[in-house]
C-alpha cells in the first residue's frame, strides 16, 4: 500500500456524507469524527468533521496523531463574494487569506492555475451587503469558516495543502435564518437547539427545510468533484 496519506477535513458531517458514501466509509460525526483509513487508486485518505468554526477545526486537528501527511484538504460548503457564481458550482484552490486579510502561503497541493483565494470568517456571513463589502475588502472569490485553520495547521507541519468548495449561496441571496442558533456548543447541528430556533421564529422552517435538500445536492456535487480531484493527486 501505498505511504501517501490525504487529511479531508470538513465541519459537518452533510458536507462529506455522499463522499463517504462512494467510498464506502462510515459518515464522521460528533461522537466518532475521523474515518477509518480507505483507499484511493495508489493513496490512501482519512475524513474527519470539526463541527462549525475555526476553533472547533483547530481543536480537532490538535487532536489527531502527529502521523505525516501527503496532503491537507479542507472541503466543504461555502459563500461566493463575487459575482457569477451559483449555487452547486464547484471551486477549488490553495490560496488562502487570514482573518485580518493577509495571504496565508502553505506549500500548494496541486498546481493552481485559476489563483481563486478564499476567505475565512469567524461567523457566518448572510447578506448581499455583506458579502459585497468582504470581497472589497479581502479580494477572495469565496468565504468560509474552516479552512484558515486547516492551513495554518499544514503550514506548522510543513505539509501541503488545498481547498475544494461547493457554493452554497450567490452573492446576490440572503440566508434567512441565523444558523448558528440551531448549532449546539460543539459546533455540531442540535435538535434541541433548532428547535428552540423555531419556536422563537417558526417562520424559519420552510428556508431551514430547503436548506436541508439544497445540502444533500451539494455534497452530492462536492463528492463527483472531490472524487475526481483526489484520484488526480
Amino acid at each position: 500500500m501505498s505511504s501517501k496519506l490525504f487529511m479531508i477535513c470538513a465541519a459537518l458531517p452533510v458536507e462529506v456524507k455522499r463522499l463517504c458514501q462512494r467510498w464506502g466509509v462510515e459518515v464522521p460525526s460528533a461522537a466518532k469524527p475521523v474515518s477509518r483509513i480507505f483507499s484511493i487508486t495508489n493513496s490512501r485518505a482519512a475524513i474527519a468533521v470539526s463541527g462549525v468554526g475555526g476553533a472547533n477545526m483547530r481543536r480537532l486537528l490538535n487532536s489527531l496523531p502527529p502521523h505525516p501527511v501527503s496532503g491537507w484538504i479542507s472541503t466543504g460548503f461555502a459563500g461566493a463574494l463575487v459575482p457569477g457564481f451559483a449555487a452547486g458550482d464547484i471551486i477549488a484552490g490553495t490560496r488562502i487569506s487570514s482573518l485580518d486579510g493577509e495571504a496565508v502561503h502553505p506549500l500548494p497541493l496541486f498546481d493552481d492555475p485559476g489563483k481563486r483565494l478564499l476567505y475565512c470568517s469567524e461567523s457566518v456571513v448572510r447578506t448581499p451587503q455583506e458579502k459585497r463589502q468582504l470581497r472589497e475588502w479581502t479580494g477572495a472569490d469565496a468565504v468560509d469558516m474552516e479552512s484558515l485553520s486547516v492551513a495554518l495547521h499544514a503550514v506548522s507541519r510543513g505539509e501541503p495543502f488545498g481547498w475544494i468548495r461547493a457554493i452554497s449561496d450567490s452573492i446576490q441571496e440572503t440566508i434567512a435564518f441565523d444558523p448558528s442558533r440551531c448549532l449546539g456548543d460543539d459546533g455540531f447541528p442540535s435538535l434541541v437547539k433548532a428547535g428552540g430556533a423555531l419556536l422563537a421564529k417558526p417562520y424559519w422552517l420552510p428556508y431551514l427545510l430547503r436548506m436541508g435538500k439544497r445540502s444533500l445536492w451539494l455534497s452530492q456535487r462536492l463528492s463527483q468533484a472531490a472524487a475526481e480531484w483526489l484520484q488526480k493527486l
